[in-house]
């Protein structure tokens, strides 16, 4: 295992989201609770450009990759729950604007 960069480029991390999908998967850890992330895709947020990597930009859960560019998870899986879309996973987890995420890998 290790860390899914996201100082890389948008399309790298999406491409390795996708690779590891559904096995080992790729996540994002918040406050202690990983998220598995199925599928993504790449957006263009404006001002995205000026954030850190890996911090969220929207009400949306996009994220900042190391080009400025974002992902907006579409498919998301929470520790221990079964895998639900990116707005029903919201409608329950809210995931504020400027929240700083942690990748990584599992092996």
């Amino acid at each position: 295992g290790g860390r899914l960069d996201l100082s890389n480029p948008a399309v790298e991390v999406l491409n390795r989201i996708h690779g590891l999908s559904p096995i080992p998967g790729a996540y994002f850890e918040l406050d202690g609770v990983t998220y598995k992330v199925l599928k993504a895709t790449v957006d263009s947020v404006a001002g995205a450009h000026e954030k850190d990597a890996g911090t969220v930009v929207d009400e949306n859960l996009t994220i900042v990759c190391g080009d400025g560019k974002c992902i907006r998870p579409e498919l998301i899986q929470k520790q221990g729950k079964r895998a639900m879309t990116a707005k029903d996973f919201l409608c329950g987890n809210k995931i504020q604007p400027g929240t700083q995420l942690k990748w990584m890998i599992t092996s």
